[in-house]
């Protein structure tokens, strides 16, 4: 069984989950009741189920023996949306724990990535300091990417054009790779 599947099976079980703990709280240890009954518990269940939904895409789509640099890059471009999507911000990540050479420092992954992209564009080192900087701005949610992400009112591509860092490095990059996705 696949952590997506374990994740999945929960959110599956979400009705007779609440009804054993609702029904059987002699049974079910406190703990376990307490998470279960928690506010958010199954909506990060299904945030999880997302993110490992769109990993296992993209290692299956990688893995697959018919698979071409332009879908290796498509691959990398729907999973470096997520990251950029101003509701998550990868946060989630953290949720899954994953250990290894998987996700672990994935925002350094990330950096090292674009630093490198960008300087095969032709942008200088000065130009690549000014994006990590606003990547790492975006993570914290600091400065013009502190703006709240209101889902069903604004669209990610809105919330990216509303940015204003200057020069517009990161909005620009996010946008290319948001329309890209598509």
């Amino acid at each position: 069984m696949t952590m997506f599947d374990a994740a999945d099976s929960v959110l599956r079980l979400k009705l007779a989950l609440e009804k054993i703990t609702d029904n059987h709280k002699d049974v079910v240890k406190e703990n376990i009741v307490k998470i279960i009954t928690s506010r958010g518990f199954f909506y990060d269940v299904n945030i999880v189920l997302k993110v490992l939904e769109l990993l296992k895409k993209t290692i299956l789509s990688v893995e697959a023996s018919n698979t071409t640099f332009t879908d290796y890059f498509i691959a990398l471009i729907r999973l470096a949306t997520y990251f950029l999507h101003p509701g998550y911000q990868g946060k989630y990540l953290i949720l899954l724990n994953i250990e290894g050479n998987g996700l672990k420092n994935m925002w350094t992954k990330i950096s090292e990535y674009v630093q490198k992209l960008w300087e095969n564009m032709g942008y200088n080192i000065d130009d690549q300091k000014i994006l990590i900087t606003q990547m790492l701005n975006f993570k914290a949610k600091q400065g013009t990417y502190s703006i709240a992400f209101v889902k069903n009112w604004v669209t990610p591509c809105t919330w990216w054009i509303s940015c204003e860092d200057q020069p517009p490095f990161l909005r620009d990059l996010t946008l290319k790779v948001y329309f890209s996705s598509k």
